[in-house]
């Protein structure tokens, strides 16, 4: 999930979206490696879509994710899921010879360089996906009940204020570094300051003795 921020598409449930991701076009195959598409306003899914090789991450997967990434980073989202298409989510690595190379090397490039290369073209892509600070595992649940339960959850986290969301990261990732829990709730009490600035917690009060949706603040 990336930083949220204020507005959105409001577009209909299920519409795809063309997008840079959709050009970048499984190796040897007619169709996306990874699809990206809007299911709700502020709620994205993002599909690694190499079925017949359980989603193995070859150069055409790392691109289409790279580019939904950027995506994901211009604030037109406030929630993405993640998934596969088929029977597998994703295989690790593919082994099978038959996939596009994760770097573009010539000829003369030696052996040993391209592994290095790939492995940090590899380690960059994970770290962008650090950056948004997502949630690996959330529950366990059976393949038809999948999707809605994402839907869910990610109805939950767009229906919050979205400054709320974003320091209750940056707090949730800053205490796994925290040296004590002093230092841990010192860091909760400044985001709790911090939040009184804000229109949120009186907004949050008043939508509930008024039994209405509340109107949060925008970003």
């Amino acid at each position: 999930m990336c930083r949220p921020k204020s507005g959105g598409l409001a577009l209909l449930l299920g519409v795809r979206l063309p997008s840079p991701v959709d050009m970048q076009v499984a190796y040897g195959l007619g169709m996306p490696a990874v699809e990206f598409e809007t299911l709700e306003d502020n709620i994205a899914r993002v599909t690694l879509n190499r079925p017949e090789r359980l989603n193995a991450i070859d150069g055409s997967l790392i691109d289409g994710v790279d580019d939904a990434l950027n995506v994901l980073s211009g604030g037109e989202f406030r929630v993405a899921i993640l998934t596969g298409a088929g029977r597998g989510f994703c295989a690790g690595a593919d082994l099978s010879g038959t996939g596009e190379a994760w770097t573009k090397a010539k000829p003369t490039t030696p052996a040993f360089k391209i592994n290095y290369d790939s492995q940090v073209r590899l380690a960059d892509l994970f770290t962008r996906i650090y950056e948004l600070r997502i949630g690996l595992v959330h529950e366990v649940v059976a393949p038809d009940d999948l999707m809605p339960a994402a839907l869910r959850l990610a109805r939950s986290i767009a229906e919050n204020n979205a400054y709320g969301v974003w320091q209750t990261k940056i707090g949730l990732n800053a205490a796994l570094d925290a040296p004590s829990l002093r230092h841990a709730i010192e860091l909760e009490n400044r985001t709790q300051i911090l939040s009184g600035f804000t229109n949120n917690p009186l907004e949050a009060a008043k939508a509930h003795q008024e039994k209405r949706a509340p109107r949060w603040d925008p970003l």
